[in-house]
């Protein structure tokens, strides 16, 4: 499950160009959304989709799905899945990101 990790990831990049956004798109798992808030402290913005809008602006196909959208808009990672050991991806990602000059 990537929402722990995440978490962890959110606490540990203190820098003001980092932003995370969570949208849940099962909308039969509110509670099960509420309660992973809850118990892992997510302190960022989660959205409910209840229109399922993200499958066609983003081509969401199935969940959990990862995208890294830079501070131009543009979606420059995407990925479908979460395994052990993804965490330390996601941290270099986005340290990659942080450190990259705008509009390249």
């Amino acid at each position: 499950m990537e929402f722990p990790h995440l978490a962890a990831l959110s606490k540990k990049i203190e820098n003001p160009d980092f932003a995370m956004l969570s949208v849940n798109t099962r909308l039969n798992q509110a509670d099960l959304a509420r309660q992973m808030v809850q118990e892992h402290g997510a302190d960022w913005p989660i959205l409910l989709d209840t229109k399922e809008v993200t499958y066609g602006l983003y081509g969401v196909s199935g969940v959990p799905t990862t995208l890294f959208i830079d501070r131009d808009g543009r979606t420059i990672f995407k990925t479908l899945g979460f395994a052990e050991g993804d965490e330390e991806n996601l941290e270099i990602m986005v340290e990659a990101l942080l450190n990259r000059p705008a509009n390249l």
